[in-house]
């Protein structure tokens, strides 16, 4: 667990952080990450344009390795059908987490969504973040999620699939630098090879 201290004037305080005011010093917790799957964080973006009658992702993406699964949905859809997709994409792959975060949308506070994941042993922490729309199309999903969990991410210094799964992910076939005779392809592929370390989260 990372802890800080600092002071807080002027600060607004993270809906994932705790404040511990101790002699004038306020003692900032991160949130306990001990294993993957332990914290994930669950979010819609909606009002995409129709594909293959889809319109929303639900976005889940695991706290610690920041390993993320992205769900194709029809709005409206229901808590029972937001629960069936985390269940038949999420949970078979890595089981319940310890708690999920997410914010105050309609699915999350209904009393079906809340009682599943308390039955479940599932602690459900709510916040107000505000993530910006996206475009695209959900064909692309899958591709869109591959590119996410293999490619580097500067908070945890390796890509979320070699945090998840300890190896770097496998790639489609060897590349050789200068191999492509487009410069941001060749740029592009060697950028994709990180370097190996050991996870450090901050």
């Amino acid at each position: 667990m990372l802890v800080l201290w600092g002071d807080t004037r002027g600060c607004t305080p993270l809906g994932s952080v705790w404040l511990v005011y101790y002699a004038g010093k306020v003692l900032l917790q991160m949130l306990k990450s001990g294993f993957e799957n332990d914290c994930s964080v669950n979010d819609f973006i909606e009002s995409l344009p129709n594909s293959n009658r889809k319109n929303s992702i639900l976005v889940v993406v695991d706290h610690l390795t920041k390993y993320g699964h992205f769900l194709a949905l029809s709005h409206p859809y229901t808590a029972k059908e937001v629960a069936q997709e985390y269940l038949n994409n999420v949970y078979k792959l890595h089981g319940m987490p310890g708690s999920i975060i997410s914010d105050r949308d309609r699915i999350f506070v209904s009393n079906f969504w809340q009682d599943l994941f308390r039955q479940a042993g599932t602690k459900l922490l709510l916040s107000t973040v505000y993530h910006p729309q996206t475009d695209g199309q959900t064909e692309w999903l899958p591709l869109a999620e591959w590119w996410y969990n293999s490619s580097f991410h500067s908070s945890i210094q390796l890509t979320p699939y070699e945090a998840l799964y300890g190896q770097p992910p496998p790639t489609f076939m060897p590349y050789l630098a200068g191999a492509s005779s487009v410069a941001i392809v060749d740029r592009s592929l060697q950028a994709r090879r990180p370097p190996k370390s050991c996870c450090i989260f901050t």
